[in-house]
């Protein structure tokens, strides 16, 4: 009979132990599983821990020696830029923030200011399809694209 009561008795502090744990600790663990996604943005890296800069070539696009755009020609999976914009192979960048890229001469740190723009929130606007596209930095996994509002072609 003491035998089931100590056996009970310690079934019970393991619960009380359990429940305090799921309670108090997991929401801690989750808050800083959220704190380090952020971190890693706001550091200029990808979920997979390589700089924006490693995640996509661009290619400056010229007319008239002043850039028009710049063309997205390789995107990492899974890398900093495709996380953050969702941006794709043949994406021409028109915009980044407030930076209009066209008329910029010689396109001089126009693509420093493309990895940047995860850290800093800002937006990107990209020429996709003949569509200008808006693209919001959001964290990992999110990759909806906004205001979407065709444009004429040149």
């Amino acid at each position: 009979m003491r035998m089931g009561f100590g056996l009970v008795s310690i079934l019970v502090v393991l619960a009380i132990v359990l429940i305090w744990f799921k309670n108090t600790q997991v929401p801690v663990i989750e808050r800083g599983q959220e704190a380090k996604k952020e971190a890693t943005q706001l550091s200029g890296r990808g979920p997979d821990q390589l700089p924006a800069s490693q995640s996509v070539k661009l290619e400056a696009q010229f007319k008239n020696n002043q850039i028009e755009s710049l063309l997205v020609t390789d995107v990492t999976p899974g890398g900093a830029l495709d996380q953050y914009f969702g941006l794709q192979k043949g994406d021409a960048i028109v915009k980044v923030g407030d930076l209009d890229v066209r008329g910029h001469p010689l396109g001089e740190g126009v693509d420093t200011q493309v990895y940047e723009a995860a850290q800093r929130n800002w937006p990107l606007v990209v020429v996709r399809g003949g569509q200008r596209v808006t693209l919001t930095p959001k964290a990992a996994g999110g990759r909806l694209p906004q205001n979407t509002v065709p444009i004429p072609l040149h």
